[in-house]
Order: structure tokens, then sequence, then C-alpha cells
């Protein structure tokens, strides 16, 4: 029985077009075997600016260089040897009678495969990274009717988001006060200090809740937060979209420090705890019910 050459590549490809170092290894491959196969991986998790591209652009992109490739997706898995297993069987699936290799550069899977087949490393050809070549797509902004369909199918496609957001009473227990702030757009109604968790920031909901609070107050110190509850937030910005606000909500008392209004807070007042559910903004209503609520169990505790 005769026995067919299969070589394989394997990669991300999360670049607006191939670039030189793609072209080079793909055809180093299809050039030494019957049959080319490109593995794209994939992780599991909601599109990043590492990896922003679906599969199925990629597999578009890849298919207008080399209509003739096999191609499939792969997943990311924490194990490689998992990973690598799972490899070898879709290939050994879809071409039982190959004689199989898997070709790499310098800074590809190879390190990391612990399969069966036999792995070959490609001299890398000069060229610019797929880090850099997303940095340049993001520098400039172009004015075509594609790119602008573009961005409408991305956001018209992609799952949902509830923004994650920390709110807090900040209580002034000697005289039962509680700081609220207030935003241009509040007309005459009242909020907890609070805004988005920042990932590069914030190493937990309760550091987000100190750095919030020193910001928006104009640096006044609070002790340690409380966890109180969450609720999804009826923001005016996203009324009409499906994502959301999801707040995660604490209380923290009031050390010292002279409130300022400071960051996105146009002016802070101190709100006597009987009036605080009557002057709350409606979006904040369910947290001032949650502070009720754990302010009275606290009482007869």
């Amino acid at each position: 029985m005769n026995t067919n050459t299969l070589g394989v590549v394997i990669g991300r490809f999360q670049v607006p077009d191939l670039h030189d170092g793609h072209r080079h290894i793909i055809e180093h491959a299809w050039k030494r075997n019957d049959e080319l196969l490109i593995v794209i991986g994939s992780g599991h998790g909601l599109a990043t600016p590492r990896n922003p591209l679906p599969y199925p652009m990629r597999k578009a992109m890849i298919q207008n260089h080399f209509p003739k490739a096999h191609i499939f997706e792969h997943f990311d898995h924490p194990s490689n040897i998992v990973w690598s297993s799972e490899l070898d069987r879709r290939i050994a699936e879809q071409f039982p009678h190959h004689q199989v290799t898997l070709y790499g550069s310098r800074d590809s899977f190879i390190p990391f495969y612990d399969g069966q087949y036999i792995t070959e490393l490609v001299e890398e050809v000069p060229a610019r990274s797929g880090t850099e070549l997303r940095m340049e797509a993001c520098a400039t902004i172009p004015h075509t009717p594609d790119f602008r369909r573009g961005i409408i199918h991305t956001h018209a496609t992609r799952l949902p988001i509830p923004y994650p957001v920390i709110d807090v009473a900040i209580v002034r227990n000697d005289r039962n006060e509680v700081l609220l702030g207030q935003k241009k757009t509040d007309g005459d109604t009242w909020r907890f200090i609070g805004g988005f968790v920042d990932p590069a920031l914030d190493t937990s909901l309760e550091h987000a809740v100190r750095r919030e609070a020193y910001e928006e107050t104009g640096g006044i110190e609070i002790g340690d937060p409380v966890y109180i509850g969450s609720s999804m937030v009826n923001d005016w910005r996203y009324q009409k979209d499906t994502d959301r606000i999801l707040s995660a909500f604490f209380i923290a008392p009031y050390i010292f420090g002279a409130p300022r209004p400071s960051d996105d807070i146009d002016q802070l007042r101190w709100v006597p705890l009987s009036e605080v559910l009557r002057v709350l903004h409606p979006s904040h209503r369910p947290m001032g019910e949650m502070l009720m609520k754990s302010m009275a169990k606290e009482s007869t505790s």
C-alpha cells in the first residue's frame, strides 16, 4: 500500500493577513509532502487583543492563499499531553494512511508537543511578528465601508457583556450618614460611590473599592470594605443594548479626610441613612435596599 505524506503546520494566525513567516513555513511543508494540513489554534474564551479573530475569519484568510490545504481548528488545553494526544487522534482519524510530519518555527508549538509524530524545525525568514502587525492594525482607522462593516459584525455577533463594577456605601456611623455622589446626568438624585473594575490596577474587588473611593472623594480614607451583595444596574448608557453593568456592592466605614468631588463625580453629600432610599437614583435603589437590610440585620444581631 502506498503511503502518502502529510505536512502539518500549526499556528494561531491572529493577523490581518498571512505574513512572510507564515507563508514560508506553509510553502516549506507543502513542497515536501503530498498533502497539507493547517491546524488553527484557538482558545475557549472570548476575543481578546491578543486573540481577536474568530476561527472562520482565519480559515478564510488561509484558504485565500492556500485553497487546496486541509484546515481544522484545534482548541487549547492546560495539559500539553492532552493537547498533543487529541491532536494526534484527530490527524490519525482524518489521514489514517499518511506519513505525518509537523512543522514549526523556533517560537512555535514544538517545545510543548508530546505526541507520536515527527516534528521539523523550519529555519525562520525575516518577518514582522503577529504582535507587531496587530499593533499596526490598531494604529490607524481605515475610513472604508468594509472596515465599518467589520466593526459592526464584531459587536453584533459577540456575546453580551456584563461589565463588572463596584459600588460602596461609605458610612459615618457616629452620625448614621452615608456619603453619596452626584453626576450632572443624575438630575436631583444621588448615587453610591463606585466605578468600573480596572484589570490593570485592581487585584481584587476590595482593591477596586478602595481605589474608587480614593479617586472620587478626593482621597478620604475608608476602613475594610465588606461585601453586601450584587445587582444589575440599569445604567442609561446601556438601556437599548444587550450589555449590562453588574455591580458588586460593599459597605465601608469612613475613617477620616475631607470629601471633595473628584474624577467623574460633580458633588458629594453626607445623607442621613433614613433619607438614602428617597434620594437615590433609580438605578441604585436596589443597592440602597440591600444596604437597609444589612444595617437592620446588623442592629438586631
